[in-house]
């Protein structure tokens, strides 16, 4: 048991310097802006989980993975709100060996051997979901497809839920959403403007991005001739990218 536990010690330590560098970036500068409220939601519900399963099975095993399931989310929430914004409910998946090897001291034989493999296979499956979903192509090869046509003094224009999607890629580039949500101060190369000051902002030829599920509206099609030039994937989203140009 001694060995394992060095091994899997020794196999994670190559992934410290990954870790101290997303920390470094978080820290200077991160997206999130204040309490995620599913954090608090999952919060609440683990602490009275582990409260009801500590009063009725007292082991140390139940006591070890209540403590580390919990401190993940406790030292996650308290660095948000006294520090800086950095927790989110997904980040607790990193327990989720523990929480299971809780199910394993808590539940009766049969049952929990039902419990491990369901969640064996929702975290599989979970997982290669997101990997298809968050690490499909389709976005990076479209960023080099855009790299060719697009100079630093272009504008995109933003619809819907195609909110800043490659701001990240095109920092130089000016970019522009028509209408505000609270969390988009995260961004600092965006800027929002009403749908009725597009006209008067798009002077010349410029990018516009929507997602595919809907329509161009009307402000867009009345004072600008449109051309589709690309249309790429990313999550579960697929947007059409446009090249605009004033009546």
């Amino acid at each position: 048991m001694f060995s394992a536990d060095i091994i899997i010690v020794l196999g994670y330590l190559p992934q410290l310097s990954t870790l101290f560098s997303q920390v470094k970036g978080a820290s200077t500068q991160f997206w999130l802006k204040g309490i995620e409220p599913l954090s608090v939601v999952i919060f609440i519900i683990g602490a009275v989980l582990s409260v009801v399963i500590i009063i009725f099975v007292r082991k140390f095993e139940v006591y070890f993975s209540v403590i580390v399931v919990m401190s993940v989310q406790v030292i996650g929430l308290a660095v948000t709100i006294l520090i800086k914004p950095l927790y989110i409910a997904r980040y607790s998946v990193i327990v989720l060996g523990v929480f299971a090897l809780l199910v394993a001291f808590v539940f009766k034989s049969n049952l929990k051997k039902s419990i491990c493999i369901f969640l064996c296979a929702l975290n599989i499956a979970c997982f290669s979901f997101t990997v298809f979903l968050e690490y499909n192509t389709s976005l990076m090869n479209f960023i080099e497809r855009f790299d060719e046509r697009i100079q630093p003094t272009d504008t995109i224009v933003y619809l819907d839920s195609s909110f800043g999607i490659v701001s990240y890629y095109f920092p130089e580039n000016t970019h522009i959403c028509t209408y505000r949500e609270s969390w988009f101060n995260a961004f600092d190369n965006v800027s929002s403007v009403s749908k009725n000051e597009v006209e008067k902002i798009i002077d010349k030829p410029s990018w516009l991005i929507k997602n595919t599920n809907k329509q161009l509206p009307k402000y867009i099609t009345d004072d600008f001739a449109v051309k589709q030039i690309d249309t790429f994937r990313s999550d579960f989203n697929t947007f059409n990218v446009y090249k605009i140009i004033p009546k």
